[in-house]
C-alpha cells in the first residue's frame, strides 16, 4: 500500500524540481534505515554523489527503487 501510494505520487510528478535527496530524506521515503542507504550507495547499488556535505542520492533512484520493489512483491 505504501509503495503504491509513493508510486502514484511519483507518477503525478508531485516532486519535479527535486534532483537529489539526502540519505535521510531518501531513507524516509523508501522506509529504510539511513545506514542501509549509505551502504547501498557505497556498494554502487544507488547512484548519487558524495561531497563535503554528505551523500546525495539521485532522484531517478527513487523511481527505480519503487519499481524494483514492486516487481519483487
Amino acid at each position: 500500500i505504501i509503495i503504491g501510494r509513493l508510486e502514484q505520487d511519483l507518477s503525478q510528478s508531485s516532486i519535479p524540481s527535486i534532483t537529489e535527496y539526502s540519505v535521510k530524506e531518501f531513507a524516509k521515503l523508501v522506509k529504510l534505515h539511513p545506514h542501509t542507504v549509505r551502504k547501498r550507495f557505497s556498494l554502487g547499488e544507488l547512484n548519487g554523489r558524495k561531497d563535503s556535505k554528505g551523500i546525495f542520492i539521485a532522484a531517478s533512484e527513487l523511481k527505480k527503487y519503487v519499481s524494483d520493489t514492486k516487481e519483487n512483491e
